[in-house]
């Protein structure tokens, strides 16, 4: 039932200060293999033993092969630090520029392990760690984050692998903090692809520390790990990692103009058990490349654009007109792509309009057939349905935003007289569906 229908059936109202629709929380039927028939690569360009390409925008996987394989994360293991960390920035319990004491547990990373050769007692800023952490992959500024934050490295796994369920990574689960080998560690393409789309989405900031292609801390002085920012100006992120027994491992994330878009459309690559550093690097730009020639986003949803106009009930304001806070796509093949013989073209920043034949339906419904201020902010209230293709739809939710402030005596009295009528005789509320 739609939410017109339900207007007439019902005669309810949303009471709400402003709603506001969060970005899409599921995409139903969409099926793996069509997912992953969208971009096509020739396999003798491939050398890995699994990767996954993610649309940051929509949220689509663009493309795989072996993306759920358990696999030893290696250093891609420091993403996690990194953004429970952040998350700490954010909640105001750690600064950028604060300044950290490294713990004694710094000597026990070995020699032969990557690091900035922090010392026991010294002082080094948090942003010199994330930026340690990220650029040149070292092991004591994992040790040192994460004893600061945690008490100590045990209770920081903990923290990781709450996380991580938390995000749905449920093919992961960590033992340590840096990456090294061990039993109970591990990871898969598909995993490190959804917590780099969390990284960004939450803490865009990310990208300030893993663009850099060089860090000096006093006598330690190492280019980036990430050899793709050497070769294409668009990738800013995310990680790299090796063992011996991981292969070498890579996520980049980039972002590139699309003809017809209000913002840059991102991807990310994850790569795993590459051959070589050069190898893994060079496989994810062919997989980046192949996604943003071979696809393009449709935008659904504009940020700010007016979803319904709504009457509302013993509230001080009678009508609000519900906006959508941000953008909204999804991502489609071009017409010249999965051909059965695709040609990897150069980077490419335009493509013919992929919208072309597009009629996407609109459905808005409420989660209550009334409801009445005062309302508690971020509320559920109701769904956006998109209906976009055949047995592809999208559900947003639509939540509150703010505190609804109940009317004055009078005009709740009324409304409440009015409520009871409507009721009654099955009136339709003032409603108006605007998209």
């Amino acid at each position: 039932m739609n939410f017109s229908s339900m207007a007439q059936r019902y005669g309810w109202q949303a009471v709400v200060l402003q709603l506001a629709i969060l970005f899409v929380v599921c995409v139903f039927s969409l099926p793996v293999a069509h997912a992953a028939n969208m971009v096509q690569v020739e396999p003798q360009n491939i050398k890995a033993e699994a990767w996954l390409i993610l649309d940051g925008d929509s949220g689509q996987i663009l493309g795989e092969s072996n993306a759920h394989a358990q696999r030893a994360p290696a250093s891609l293991t420091k993403m996690m630090v990194a953004y429970l960390t952040l998350q700490q920035v954010h909640a105001g319990k750690l600064r950028m520029d604060e300044l950290l004491t490294v713990p004694p547990d710094v000597d026990h990373v070995a020699s032969d392990e990557t690091r900035m050769y922090l010392h026991p007692g010294e002082l080094v800023k948090v942003s010199d760690l994330l930026t340690g952490l990220l650029v040149t992959s070292a092991n004591d500024a994992a040790v040192t984050l994460s004893t600061h934050i945690a008490g100590n490295m045990d209770n920081f796994v903990g923290l990781m692998n709450q996380a991580a369920a938390q995000l749905g990574m449920h093919e992961t689960h960590y033992a340590n903090v840096s990456g090294i080998t061990q039993e109970g560690h591990y990871t898969t393409a598909y995993d490190m692809a959804v917590l780099s789309r969390a990284i960004l989405r939450q803490y865009p900031e990310y990208t300030d520390f893993s663009r850099l292609q060089h860090f000096s801390y006093g006598s330690f002085s190492e280019p980036a790990t990430n050899r793709a920012l050497q070769n294409d100006p668009t990738v800013d992120g995310m990680k790299t990692g090796y063992t011996q027994a991981a292969g070498y491992n890579i996520v980049i994330s980039a972002k590139r103009p699309q003809v017809g878009l209000d913002q840059d459309r991102r991807i990310f690559v994850a790569v795993m058990g590459s051959t070589s550093s050069v190898e893994r690097a060079r496989t994810a730009e062919v997989l980046l490349n192949a996604a943003y020639q071979q696809t393009s986003n449709v935008q659904l949803l504009k940020r700010d654009q007016p979803i319904a106009a709504i009457r509302v009930w013993q509230a001080k304001q009678d009508q609000l007109i519900v906006h959508a806070p941000e953008n909204v796509f999804i991502t489609t093949a071009n017409s010249n792509a999965g051909n059965g013989n695709p040609v990897l073209l150069p980077v490419s920043t335009t493509s013919a309009n992929p919208a072309a034949g597009l009629s996407p339906r609109y459905t808005v419904t409420l989660k209550d057939t009334a409801l009445v201020a005062p309302l508690m902010s971020n509320t559920s209230v109701g769904q956006l349905h998109i209906d976009y293709a055949p047995q592809q739809s999208i559900t947003v939710a639509l939540v509150s935003e703010g505190t609804i402030e109940p009317a004055g005596f009078f005009k709740r009295s009324w409304d409440k007289i009015s409520l009871f009528f409507h009721r009654l005789f099955n009136l339709q509320s003032a409603f108006k569906q605007l998209i």
